[in-house]
């Protein structure tokens, strides 16, 4: 597990290549948490998963938000993404806000614990999370999570040399998920929280074919769109899930993402 650790930190390090908070970036400002507007580095960020824990290919998602759903069995997931300052794709330093995440959940009888490491940049800073979810006794049972996001609450809650970038970005949150039993099931999450999350945030994801899913979410400062496309490999005896994202934050700004989940 150690070697996996280091070799996704490395990996995670490559994708990433900017500056943390790029002067460019259009989120800088006092209780904008420009690095947490990203990939969230919980539950259903930028992967599925389903209302007992095992990661999905229909199950619901989000983005920077999450759902009440908790990863557990032992899976892992690793996933990195890259937001550009304008609609268009781009990788250029300073031109775009990248975040990596590498993410362990376990099960413990009917709850789910997640913990993750939330990489906002390449200078390494970083941020701790855990979540903690309830195992619903049916799939169209409400679900119900509670978490924190960036434990030690150092992450920067406005930017590099912006004024208010001491506060605390520990951000405590409460979420629930429901489904919606349609022909095409529609997951439904909504939460509240302190910090990046006091102004609430909201999610919906629905499956629109094998392995391809719609989403939208109020992150508490607009609405991000996108789609998520997700397939099962195997090779040499490994199962792996393989998981990419594209979509738009606040309807304008570019995203791109990939995973694997194992």
């Amino acid at each position: 597990m150690r070697c996996l650790y280091t070799i996704t930190l490395l990996l995670l390090g490559g994708w990433l290549c900017l500056p943390a908070n790029a002067q460019n970036d259009p989120f800088l400002g006092p209780n904008r948490y420009p690095q947490y507007r990203n990939l969230s580095g919980l539950a259903g960020g930028g992967f599925g998963v389903d209302a007992e824990g095992y990661p999905s290919l229909v199950g619901p998602t989000a983005y920077s938000t999450p759902i009440a759903y908790v990863p557990g069995h032992d899976q892992i997931r690793i996933l990195g993404a890259k937001m550009s300052f304008t609609s268009l794709p781009d990788v250029r330093v300073g031109h775009t806000n990248g975040s990596g995440v590498f993410l362990y959940g376990h099960t413990f009888g009917r709850m789910n614990v997640a913990f993750s490491d939330l990489i906002k940049s390449s200078q390494w800073d970083q941020a701790l999370n855990l979540q903690l979810g309830w195992i619903p006794s049916s799939p169209t049972e409400p679900a119900f999570s509670v978490g924190v996001q960036d434990i030690f609450g150092h992450g920067g809650a406005a930017g590099e040399g912006i004024p208010g970038d001491a506060a605390s970005t520990r951000s405590v949150f409460a979420v629930a998920t429901w489904c919606v039993p349609w022909h095409h099931p529609l997951y439904l999450s909504a939460g509240i929280g302190s910090c990046r999350f006091r102004q609430g945030f909201a999610s919906a994801s629905m499956p629109l074919s094998r392995g391809l899913r719609g989403w939208i979410e109020y992150d508490g400062f607009g609405f991000n769109e996108g789609l998520l496309f997700a397939t099962w490999k195997t090779k040499m005896g490994v199962r792996a899930e393989t998981d990419f994202t594209v979509g738009f934050i606040r309807g304008r700004y570019f995203l791109l993402g990939a995973g694997i989940g194992f």
